[in-house]
């Protein structure tokens, strides 16, 4: 199953990149070597920002941890996530399935870690990570804004495939958990590719010496929408962990969240086609 596994990770982002190339048209200026250079840099970033987030997920539980001591009942819950995490010392790996590992999310200890990690330091981290390489390449070629969207677009799929492959390898226990995982994939992919284009797009804006005001603005802009998806997707996770909480609030609070993360997915699938369309237009009026 494992090469279908990664095909189907693969297929639909190359399928959503050549949509973008599509809208680009002519005027994009995208080879296919510059498209591979720029898809492996963005597989290449991955093996930077895992470190990152890795020091970011121990920065933050120590954080959390600290702030838990002085609330009232936190020690308490520290002592009762510490004896959970010894019972599952003991446990064989075939025994922590996703629906155990998803439980964590009732202690409001790991719900506060998983935030902090996810919502601020991981949409951070690899906004900047994932056109790192890409940035020193632009300022030896200094590609044009629909270029450099392209060129971040490229990027942000090759991070992509490597955190589907990897994130959804855990779903392989049976064929509907690994369809779902494989499923996620697809709207995952477009926010990558979404969010280091916008970040490209600065780039190409500042590279051009006109609106390079716009440089801060697309990072802030990448940052505060994936931000916003990985709070959305934890607040549907861990309000449905939470047991304590009224189930009216539960559910709505898992209806608000899907229909964010499903209206933040819409934008990022429209919006890698539809921007190369739009600068196309205004580069060909430039002209």
């Amino acid at each position: 199953m494992a090469p279908f596994h990664v095909a189907l990770i693969v297929m639909p982002a190359l399928l959503l990149f050549a949509l973008a190339l599509l809208g680009g048209g002519p005027l994009a200026g995208v080879s296919r070597r510059q498209a591979l250079l720029l898809f492996t840099t963005g597989v290449l970033s991955t093996l930077l920002a895992i470190p990152v987030e890795l020091l970011g997920l121990v920065f933050s539980g120590v954080l959390v941890a600290m702030g838990a001591a002085f609330i009232p009942g936190g020690q308490a819950e520290l002592a009762s996530l510490a004896l959970q995490m010894e019972q599952w010392a003991q446990l064989t790996p075939e025994a922590l399935t996703p629906d155990i590992l998803t439980t964590l999310f009732a202690s409001p200890i790991v719900l506060a870690v998983a935030f902090l990690t996810l919502a601020v330091i991981t949409p951070v981290v690899e906004e900047v990570l994932k056109t790192a390489l890409l940035v020193g390449i632009g300022f030896r070629r200094r590609p044009r804004p629909l270029q450099a969207f392209l060129w971040g677009a490229a990027a942000g799929i090759g991070f992509a495939v490597i955190e589907g492959v990897f994130n959804s390898a855990a779903s392989l226990t049976d064929t509907a958990s690994w369809l779902a995982g494989v499923g996620t994939r697809i709207p995952a992919t477009a926010m990558h590719a979404f969010t280091s284009g916008l970040v490209g797009l600065g780039w190409g804006y500042f590279w051009s010496g006109r609106k390079r005001w716009l440089l801060p603005l697309c990072y802030v802009a990448a940052i505060l929408f994936h931000g916003l998806w990985n709070f959305s997707v934890i607040a549907v996770a861990g309000t449905q962990a939470l047991l304590t909480l009224p189930r009216w609030l539960t559910g709505t609070a898992g209806v608000i969240g899907t229909l964010i993360v499903g209206g933040l997915a819409l934008m990022a699938l429209v919006g890698v086609i539809v921007v190369p369309i739009s600068l196309r237009k205004r580069s060909a009026a430039a002209q």
